[in-house]
């Protein structure tokens, strides 16, 4: 899997100015969350990914918090453990 050289760049993506490139990282987020199995995440894609999800919700542009809301849900699923109750 290309997941360790991949995921970094979704994160940088998502600090940039252009509110079309955070909201693009967090929907390629929801999408990598959505399609590979947990197995595949190490801790520290965990803390990447986490990184990315609190920066989300806070977004000053209201469609990427939507769409990180996306991002959590498919979060929320895969890592049930990891998500308070």
């Amino acid at each position: 899997s290309q997941l360790p050289d991949f995921l970094p760049h979704l994160a940088e993506g998502q600090k940039t100015a252009s509110k079309i490139m955070r909201r693009s990282s967090v929907e390629c987020l929801a999408m990598v969350l959505n399609k590979l199995p947990a197995e595949i995440f190490s801790n520290n894609h965990i803390v990447i990914i986490e990184t990315m999800l609190r920066a989300g919700l806070v977004d000053a542009d209201a469609d990427s918090r939507t769409e990180t809301r996306k991002s959590y849900e498919a979060y929320a699923k895969l890592f049930e453990q990891r998500v308070p109750a």
